[in-house]
């Protein structure tokens, strides 16, 4: 007859206790991680469906149709156009009221230029150069046609030819170098001439290539600028004007969009986020005593 320690359905006390104590104590430390991973995930549901659109649309603009947009700003909604084919005219009218500006001047560079002419007689030769700063004068004739066009945010600007103000050389500053090594006959008259002769380069200097580009790259600044106070004189209260886009009459291609700095869009809002808005409006009226 077996002895009840060697029974195989005999369980010692002791490890009974363990395994008893064991499950106990599982079980809550489980539970108690499901429940915080489901209250983690249902916050970020929440935020993303409610909370978030919410913000957004604190700042921000929403697409309504036919070229008009929802702008809203510190929570207030206006409806704003984003296409119109009147700007030109608004634009001729800011100008008639401003008629004392008959050049709108863009940019002005001072530069150092300089002329030369050398004289050669047998193995010998003479060297006169003049030098003078000279300013350019870069403007934009205001009685010539403009062409705006906006559409979906954006002005799309085409200005008269930029032209250049007979350039401007201080000959008060000017010196001029003769190197020794000949004897120039009627130096003096030689002198006039090369005086002459540096005015006409400054002026072809102007409106070459070279001057010209880097003038308008500066110029289209100046404009952008000239069109904002315009946009915010005119155009704030009833357009969305998102950026401008910028070329001279002369050229075939604008150049890169220039945002607009006051622009009141911050993030592009999917039309129905301000209906969330309108049923969380009503949630929170709803839950006032």
């Amino acid at each position: 007859m077996p002895s009840p320690e060697n029974s195989p359905e005999t369980t010692p006390p002791q490890a009974s206790r363990q395994a008893s104590h064991s499950g106990v104590s599982m079980w809550p430390i489980a539970f108690t991680l499901i429940a915080l991973m489901t209250i983690v995930v249902t916050g970020i549901v929440v935020y993303r469906l409610l909370i978030l659109p919410i913000q957004i649309i604190e700042n921000g603009m929403s697409y309504v149709g036919d070229g008009i947009v929802a702008v809203y700003k510190d929570g207030k909604k206006t409806l704003k156009k984003t296409a119109s084919p009147a700007v030109t005219q608004l634009f001729q009218s800011y100008v008639a009221n401003n008629e004392q500006v008959q050049r709108l001047v863009v940019y002005r560079a001072e530069k150092l230029e300089f002329e030369e002419k050398t004289f050669t007689r047998g193995p010998s030769e003479a060297e006169i150069v003049f030098l003078a700063p000279v300013e350019y004068t870069y403007y934009v004739d205001m009685s010539r046609p403009w062409d705006i066009d906006f559409e979906a945010g954006i002005l799309k600007v085409v200005v008269p030819p930029l032209e250049c103000q007979r350039p401007n050389i201080m000959w008060e500053k000017g010196k001029e170098f003769i190197n020794p090594g000949l004897l120039i006959p009627d130096e003096g008259r030689k002198v006039a001439e090369l005086r002459k002769n540096f005015s006409t380069r400054a002026q072809t200097l102007s409106m070459g290539d070279a001057y010209l580009q880097a003038a308008k790259q500066q110029a289209r600044l100046s404009l952008v600028t000239f069109l904002n106070n315009w946009i915010s004189d005119s155009l704030g209260d009833e357009y969305e004007v998102l950026g401008v886009l910028i070329r001279f009459a002369d050229e075939e291609e604008y150049s890169g969009i220039y945002p607009v700095p006051d622009s009141s869009l911050i993030q592009l809002i999917p039309q129905e986020k301000p209906e969330k808005r309108d049923r969380q409006d009503k949630l929170n009226t709803s839950e006032e005593p």
